[in-house]
């Protein structure tokens, strides 16, 4: 979600997991689908906002697969964004 995010914006950078866990809850072994859902419009103006001003940012998202119409799996990570240097 995060990259596509940033490709929306035209933002080049660096792209980490700083912090995450994971969580099983069902086998995974027929079609999944896989959820993220976007933070509200004000939490991501502002992780943007924070990126362009100091060339850094982080936000924790949460990421879910279902499978067979369960919740298989839970996935929390603490992202952050760094300006990327290199070019």
């Amino acid at each position: 979600m995060l990259y596509l995010k940033t490709q929306e914006k035209g933002i080049e950078c660096n792209q980490v997991v700083m912090q995450s866990s994971i969580n099983y809850y069902a086998p995974v072994d027929d079609t999944i689908v896989a959820t993220c859902h976007s933070p509200d419009p004000a939490t991501l103006e502002e992780f943007f906002t924070r990126f362009k001003s100091t060339g850094r940012a982080k936000i924790s998202l949460q990421s879910q697969i279902d499978c067979k119409g369960k919740k298989a799996v839970v996935f929390e990570g603490q992202y952050a964004l760094l300006e990327n240097t290199s070019r």
